[in-house]
């Protein structure tokens, strides 16, 4: 591994803040943390977080591309709480981050390339000709082909 890569641990939590737009942390301060160091500058405020949030945000699912079909939906009675609770159970509660153009050395890649999230099955139902989803399995959710010709 290169020596000169910095790499540094960031809760979730901060990380799916400037992903999804949604503040997913109990202290903004974590976000700004992450936003330094991947800037490589503690002079970025509030206002220069509009300027660099898309880089930051493109560097981030560069280097953690199973984030990427990480959403959050502001409905009436969503509590991000519990979505932040499920996301860490699928990707764990830290992740290593390295600076903004800096690729996660091979060793520090998420194990969870290939996870197939169970309980969002149903994003992609309407998505599938010929499938249906069944909702008769409590533990597993599946589709299930159908005969439709």
């Amino acid at each position: 591994m290169d020596e000169n890569i910095i790499i540094k641990d960031f809760e979730l939590g901060a990380i799916l803040s400037i992903i999804t737009g949604y503040s997913c942390v109990d202290d903004f301060s974590k976000v700004f943390e992450l936003v330094w160091f991947v800037c490589d500058d503690n002079m970025i405020n509030t206002f220069g977080l509009g300027v660099v949030k898309n880089d930051i945000k493109n560097h981030l699912l560069a280097i953690h591309p199973e984030l990427k079909n990480v959403k959050y939906r502001n409905s009436k009675g969503r509590n991000i709480h519990k979505f932040l609770s499920k996301q860490e159970e699928k990707f764990g509660s830290i992740l290593p981050i390295t600076q903004l153009g800096v690729k996660l050395p091979k060793e520090y890649r998420s194990k969870n390339l290939s996870y197939i999230p169970l309980n969002d099955s149903e994003v992609i139902v309407d998505k599938l000709d010929g499938f249906n989803y069944d909702q008769s399995s409590k533990s597993v959710k599946t589709l299930k082909k159908t005969n439709n010709k």
